[in-house]
């Protein structure tokens, strides 16, 4: 009997890793399928200048087309209410001993002015940048308004797998594997965080999710397309 036991007890062992492994390796089909992520938002402002950023990834080229391409890391700004000016303005950064450099351009769809800088691994919740204007130079400290208890983005990737096992099962292959194209941004209204996720598997179909950014619990799914 006590051979019996400890039988029972290693298999359902050894079958609680395999459901373990199983779990995290689609929870990391997911994590490598992302195709965009906007981790950290950012907010400065000095006198009567605003200045927001935020960070994240773009796969480039951009675009749904059911293929996970080279991830370019970035640092967008966006000057508010000088959506109309004549003037040239530009953004500097030093991040680890090393100097950026970005000028504002119109954007072609929101008009606004926005500059962006291609850097990797930046962690910094504030930092300092110099707004220039000619020979006008501005230091202006930028901070994050993401709330300390937001999940990151892996860890919101995790709830999705456990809460929605069925819509992701529905984006994965006979053979198991997830092949959704994903997009993840971090929105914060009212001082509260929360995943914007959309899972797309073609230019045709996309379910967007709506996810607490400190709890994990899924608020709204919509099909989009």
């Amino acid at each position: 009997m006590k051979k019996f036991i400890s039988f029972f007890v290693s298999t359902l062992i050894i079958l609680g890793c395999l459901f373990c492994f199983s779990a995290c390796s689609k929870s990391s089909q997911i994590e490598n399928n992302l195709c965009e992520l906007r981790s950290d938002i950012f907010t400065g402002k000095l006198d009567d200048i605003s200045i927001n950023a935020c960070y994240g990834f773009r796969e480039t080229p951009f675009g749904v087309d059911d293929k996970i391409n080279q991830r370019v890391y970035l640092l967008q700004f966006k000057l508010l209410n000088l959506e109309t000016t004549d003037t040239t303005y530009s953004i500097k950064l030093n991040f680890l001993d090393k100097e950026y450099s970005a000028e504002f351009k119109h954007h072609p769809v929101t008009h606004s002015l926005t500059a962006f800088i291609q850097i990797e691994n930046f962690t910094s919740k504030e930092f300092s940048v110099l707004l220039c204007c000619g020979a006008d130079q501005r230091e202006i400290t930028l901070t994050s308004i993401v709330p300390k208890n937001t999940l990151s983005y892996t860890q919101a990737l995790e709830c999705l797998q456990k809460n929605c096992p069925d819509l992701i099962k529905s984006f994965t292959n006979e053979n198991g594997t997830f092949c959704a194209e994903v997009f993840m941004r971090i929105i914060v209204k009212n001082e509260k965080a929360y995943w914007y996720v959309g899972l797309a598997k073609n230019k045709d179909y996309l379910k967007a999710l709506l996810i607490d950014g400190a709890t994990g619990e899924v608020l709204a799914i919509r099909e989009v397309l």
